[in-house]
């Protein structure tokens, strides 16, 4: 309380002397201390010359921090660390701020906050797309702890509607490809049969036409089922998450996760290979995610992401079992 009347005095001197005077008032005696409150009685409490010291208490006997220069809330404690009581039991009976709501105990925010890429519109349209699909596949802990800052869904449906219609068009023109190249070997057999022109332009127009209709129709299967999944499978999880006690975020934070894993479905068009990479992209991505949003734990995320589908693949096996029995019994 002597602290907090001296810090109140020094203040009140400092409201009427010249700047030179006020920057020697506000420094706390001994160069160790905090600063009063700032002339005019507003803002908050600025940082000790040279980094030493602490923030004074503020005026009335209050404990704790200022506001932070320009508003916005608690910065994070100086040296870093985290939230909780300061060491040595806490200043003037203050403490540092609490936790943001939604992190468990044990877990501290993260120092910086990150931007989506796919969501700053500053970059262009591809640029961001595969900044992304980089960020959600390869460092999906960083990119899935800045995606949690927000909890509006749309940008990642729209993420994933982008990536799986690039992926589906790659995938349609292969397709194409394929089939027009059967024609062609059907209609070189065809003619070589003696059969005519006619059968071998059949075989071509038909094989042809099968192929245009995939590379039609790949993109626009892709785009709808990733314009509908995200609200299905990540509602799916996000019940998983609430029924075993780890979901500290909300459904449409669940639907961004889903959204943005999605990311590894682009690695669909990739030659042989990407179909089985692609899945295992997709899913450690969905784990690592939830975890990340959630702070839910790898168990708790695994369970919500695998969780459902085992439970169908084994009552799939049960039945089958039980159908296979009562055929034998009869």
């Amino acid at each position: 309380m002597a602290g907090a009347g001296a810090a109140a005095r020094v203040g009140a001197v400092a409201a009427g002397a010249s700047p030179r005077r006020r920057r020697r008032l506000r420094a706390a005696p001994g160069g160790g201390g905090g600063y009063g409150q700032p002339p005019g009685g507003g803002g908050g409490y600025g940082q000790p010359p040279g980094g030493g010291g602490g923030y004074g208490q503020p005026p009335g006997g209050g404990g704790g921090y200022g506001q932070p220069p320009g508003g916005g809330g608690y910065g994070q404690p100086p040296g870093g660390g985290g939230y909780g009581q300061p060491p040595g039991g806490g200043f003037g009976g203050g403490g540092f701020a609490p936790p943001p709501p939604g992190y468990p105990p044990g877990y501290s925010p993260p120092a910086g906050g990150g931007v989506v890429a796919w969501e700053d519109a500053s970059q262009g349209f591809f640029g961001r797309w595969w900044a992304t699909v980089k960020e959600a596949s390869f460092n999906p802990r960083a990119f899935f702890t800045a995606a949690s800052a927000n909890d509006n869904p749309w940008p990642a449906v729209t993420f994933a509607m982008t990536s799986a219609g690039l992926g589906g068009l790659v995938i349609g023109i292969f397709m194409a490809i394929l089939y027009l190249g059967m024609g062609g070997i059907g209609a070189i057999a065809a003619s070589g049969s003696g059969s005519g022109a006619g059968p071998s332009a059949a075989v071509f127009g038909a094989l042809g036409a099968v192929g245009i209709f995939a590379a039609i129709a790949y993109p626009i299967m892709f785009v709808i089922h990733a314009l509908i999944v995200p609200w299905v499978w990540g509602g799916i999880q996000h019940l998983v998450l609430m029924m075993v006690g780890g979901a500290t975020r909300t459904y449409t934070h669940s639907v961004r996760v889903y959204g943005y894993a999605m990311a590894g479905y682009a690695f669909m068009a990739i030659p042989c290979v990407g179909p089985f990479v692609a899945p295992v992209i997709v899913l450690i991505a969905l784990v690592v995610g939830h975890d990340a949003t959630h702070k839910c734990g790898i168990g708790k995320s695994l369970l919500a992401v695998l969780g459902v589908p085992i439970l169908c693949v084994c009552c799939y096996l049960i039945g089958a079992f039980a159908l296979g029995a009562a055929g034998g019994l009869r």
